[in-house]
């Protein structure tokens, strides 16, 4: 509908630098990451997507060395 509701949608700034991320991180169901900075992991950094979430992002941001751990139906 075109529509977007407020608190569905986590934003990385651009210039924003995320380091070191060495845990889980848990999307919640329908919601977005949207990267327009940087999140660098040490190997053991995951994101966790449940049902409907979503990672996205635009020229620039970007995501080193972090699992991308897709859950659901």
């Amino acid at each position: 509908n075109g529509k977007s509701e407020k608190g569905q949608t986590v934003v990385v700034p651009a210039g924003l630098v995320c380091d070191n991320i060495n845990t889980g991180i848990f999307i919640p169901a329908g919601k977005t990451l949207h990267i327009l900075g940087s999140l660098r992991g040490n190997g053991r950094g995951r994101f966790v997507l449940q049902d409907g979430s979503q990672v996205t992002g635009e020229e620039g941001g970007s995501m080193h060395n972090i699992t991308l751990d897709v859950r659901g139906s």
